[in-house]
């Protein structure tokens, strides 16, 4: 289920929309997707829910926030992205629900793994060794029991990796399929 009633909440979408492709834009112009973004959104969408359809709304939106968050919650930790993309998930949940955002994060997987390959395409002096110094590093991890960083690799400047621009396609993605009646994914 992408929305409770998709027709009559199509300003909804297109608020998610809006939400989705500023996040990009900022996360893509400062690195950083702001909680001024990320928070009235959430607060957007639970309202609304709530207001048009009581208890049940309000938790098909919270699930859907908490769903969001958790599925990002463990990259935020591992330092692998910044929280501002685990809340912008968070948004994505509280408009679409738990269960439409947790394959709409498959399609932003899809859609993150092609931006890497095509970052890795246009930066390949930068990477040339990466994956045979990641294999010695988890060798000695490995061995030692212990992680021993390479100071060589930590020097090496490597492309930053904007996650709200695969955040903002694949949501954009999945509910453009879903209304149209296409699924890939679910």
């Amino acid at each position: 289920m992408l929305l409770i009633n998709p027709t009559g909440e199509i300003y909804l979408i297109a608020a998610l929309f809006l939400t989705v492709t500023i996040a990009a834009v900022i996360d893509f112009r400062i690195q950083k997707i702001p909680n001024a973004l990320t928070f009235p959104a959430m607060v957007i969408a639970l309202g609304y829910y709530t207001g048009v359809y009581g208890w049940q709304g309000f938790f098909f939106s919270l699930k859907g926030i908490g769903i969001g968050i958790a599925l990002l919650i463990l990259p935020w930790l591992l330092g692998g992205m910044g929280a501002g993309d685990a809340k912008l998930l968070g948004a994505v949940g509280a408009f679409i629900g738990a269960r439409a955002t947790v394959v709409a994060f498959l399609y932003i997987g899809i859609i993150g793994c092609i931006y890497a390959v095509i970052l890795v395409a246009c930066n390949r002096q930068l990477f040339k060794g990466y994956f045979k110094q990641l294999a010695v590093t988890f060798h000695l991890l490995w061995v030692f029991r212990k992680f021993i960083p390479d100071p060589e690799s930590e020097q090496r400047r490597r492309p930053r990796v904007y996650y709200g621009i695969p955040i903002a396609l694949g949501t954009i993605c999945y509910v453009v399929l879903e209304l149209t009646g296409h699924q890939l994914i679910g």
